[in-house]
């Protein structure tokens, strides 16, 4: 399954999430798989989607948390008001404003 970001620079590829094994394979293959490769025995389309958004909502999570850490970490240095902060909080205007300035790479709502 492929992963589209749609900014333009980014083409599709595979990565620690999208890269699923269908349908019946040996033993051997699928108790030896390292975790950026993932295998169900099914060949239903809504069954691999399902493993495919679990997976990739798992990474989005992971991504979160380490965003979050990065920022508590700032915060507790006093760096929240820098420039040279990696995480900002906003409104959704002034956010937006900032992404279309190029100042922000992503932007993320919670």
């Amino acid at each position: 399954l492929q992963s589209i970001a749609w900014e333009g620079h980014k083409p599709p590829k595979v990565n620690s999430y999208n890269l699923i094994l269908t349908g019946v394979w040996p033993t051997t293959i699928t108790s030896n798989l390292p975790p950026t490769i993932s295998h169900t025995n099914t060949t239903s389309m809504n069954e691999i989607y399902d493993l495919f958004e679990t997976r990739r909502n798992d990474e989005y999570v992971n991504e979160a948390e380490v965003l979050i850490e990065r920022m508590l970490t700032e915060v507790a240095k006093n760096q929240a008001g820098n420039m040279s902060a990696s995480v900002f909080t906003g409104s959704m205007k002034d956010l937006a404003t900032a992404k279309r300035n190029a100042l922000l790479k992503k932007v993320y709502i919670c």
